[in-house]
């Protein structure tokens, strides 16, 4: 698979951080947004509806360069709502991925 210029857009990419308070307590935490440059196209196939039922509203499918560091639990900032990576599939070329709205 090739990305299409045409099809890539530019969003924000927030990845996830073990942070640890004084007490000794670790929560998630997210780092500043960087921009990344990705393929975006809702989910819709066969299998996506028997996994995900009545949230497959809420899923979309991401596609982005191998050279770009996306891992599962970082959040996307797609059309103004904060987006969770909850899939990774790792090919030679690219990485898809499975977003979901929060």
């Amino acid at each position: 698979m090739r990305l299409r210029n045409r099809r890539l857009q530019i969003l924000q990419l927030k990845t996830k951080a073990i942070k640890e308070d004084k007490e000794g307590n670790k929560f998630p935490s997210y780092l500043d947004p960087i921009d990344v440059e990705v393929e975006v196209w809702p989910a819709s196939s066969k299998l996506q509806v028997e996994l995900y039922g009545n949230r497959i509203a809420a899923i979309m499918n991401m596609a982005s360069d191998i050279k770009v560091n996306i891992n599962v639990d970082d959040a996307i900032v797609y059309d103004h709502h904060d987006h969770k990576v909850i899939s990774k599939k790792t090919y030679t070329q690219h990485c898809v991925y499975e977003i979901e709205r929060l």
